[in-house]
């Protein structure tokens, strides 16, 4: 049997000492001053079978572990999912319903506006038909108008004879050719057709209207009126020049007008005392103004001559 040796203790390369035997006991090695020296713990031997073991083990916990967080991220998904579905839902409903509240409104703007065009041609033809009708009742009147017109060529009007309590037509009859003498114009009872009075709100001061049977014998009536204002401009013809007592007044004589001539020379002397015209008067059943001596007759047919005159002025 071979006999076995101690190697020689090997020596530093750096410091020339003797390295310290690991191998030999702890009772055997040098001590150095202030280091303690540690024992080891003896290792535990394990075997491969062990380690397989340990392996499978860890492997299969963290196959767990993995199938736990798995099948809770499945469950996280599938109610993310669920959650996800009833909101696409709800907004599909939601959809759904405006859609079709979409579709109602623009069958109700489709209706309306079918009605409106409707209305609307309506509207125009029933506008077209009220022009044509104003036209024809401005064309009806204007004929009604000429027509009284024609009816009253030979009337005059008398105002401010005084009404007595009780009055005939011939106390009416005589009134006028009082007036007639006075005026110097030559008239017979069977000069008039007809004479009476016209009813107004004042009591006291209605008008005489006396239809002639001449237009001529009108207008020298109203010519003698004239002269005799002009030759008497100092005593103008009143109540007094035909013998009526009381308060002297004095007498008017135009022609009759119709209501719409009327009315029309109301406006013309309103209008001709606000613009500066210093005539206005009636002659014939026509209504004339003038700004002044000299100048030019302006005739007024209606009121849109009016309205013409006062946009020039």
């Amino acid at each position: 049997m071979p006999l076995k040796r101690t190697p020689p203790p090997s020596v530093s390369p750096l410091r020339g000492e003797a390295e310290p035997d690991v191998a030999a006991p702890p009772s055997s090695r040098p001590e150095s001053k202030g280091v303690t020296l540690r024992q080891k713990r003896p290792r535990e031997e394990i075997t491969m079978g062990d380690f397989m073991d340990s392996m499978k083990s860890m492997f299969k916990d963290f196959k767990d572990e993995q199938n736990r967080k798995f099948d809770s991220l499945q469950g996280s998904i599938a109610e993310y999912r669920d959650q996800q579905e009833k909101r696409l839902d709800c907004l599909q409903n939601k959809l759904d319903e405006i859609c079709k509240q979409n579709e109602d409104i623009r069958n109700s703007i489709e209706f309306l506006s079918q009605e409106n065009s409707e209305l609307k041609s309506k509207v125009n033809k029933m506008e077209s038909e009220r022009k044509e009708d104003s036209a024809y009742v401005r064309l009806l009147e204007t004929k009604i108008d000429n027509l009284e017109r024609q009816n009253r060529s030979a009337s005059i009007e008398i105002r401010n004879i005084p009404v007595p309590k009780s009055e005939t037509k011939e106390d009416l009859m005589n009134v006028l050719q009082k007036i007639s003498k006075a005026l110097k114009v030559d008239l017979a009872a069977s000069d008039v057709s007809d004479i009476f009075r016209v009813s107004t709100k004042v009591l006291t001061n209605k008008p005489i209207v006396c239809n002639l049977n001449s237009v001529l014998l009108k207008e020298r009536l109203l010519k003698g009126l004239k002269d005799f204002n002009n030759t008497h401009k100092a005593n103008r013809f009143s109540t007094e020049h035909i013998n009526i007592q009381g308060t002297s007044q004095p007498i008017f004589i135009s022609e009759n007008l119709t209501p719409k001539m009327r009315r029309l020379f109301f406006l013309a002397r309103s209008f001709a005392g606000s613009s500066g015209y210093s005539f206005c008067w009636i002659s014939r059943g026509q209504i004339y103004l003038r700004k002044k001596e000299g100048e030019k007759t302006i005739r007024i047919d209606s009121e849109a001559d009016l309205s013409g005159l006062e946009k020039t002025t």
